[in-house]
């Protein structure tokens, strides 16, 4: 649908690549991480963080996936493995937590 479309596509001539995905998905995130809502991010204002709620070391990530521009998000690849590095870390601090 056109609310989760990439800003490239809303153009006369729309510019299609793998980057409108990675968009959507960080519109997907944004929804995950705000449990349900689409006021997480703040397009207004330069596409600002508004929840206090949401895990910071989604936020990088998540802001990078919204990127205005494309080639500035991340890949598929490395988004997979910077999720993939954000779940080890995850666990790495709950193994610490039960460890003190």
């Amino acid at each position: 649908t056109r609310q989760w479309s990439a800003p490239e596509l809303k153009q006369k001539f729309p510019l299609v690549s793998s980057s409108c995905d990675i968009w959507s998905f960080g519109l997907l995130m944004s929804y995950l991480l705000s449990t349900g809502s689409m006021d997480l991010i703040d397009f207004s204002n330069g596409r600002s963080v508004n929840s206090s709620n949401v895990d910071a070391k989604y936020i990088p990530l998540l802001l990078r996936c919204l990127h205005v521009d494309p080639r500035k998000r991340p890949t598929a690849a490395g988004l997979g493995f910077e999720l993939q590095l954000l779940r080890v870390i995850s666990i790495l601090c709950l193994m610490l937590a039960v460890l003190i």
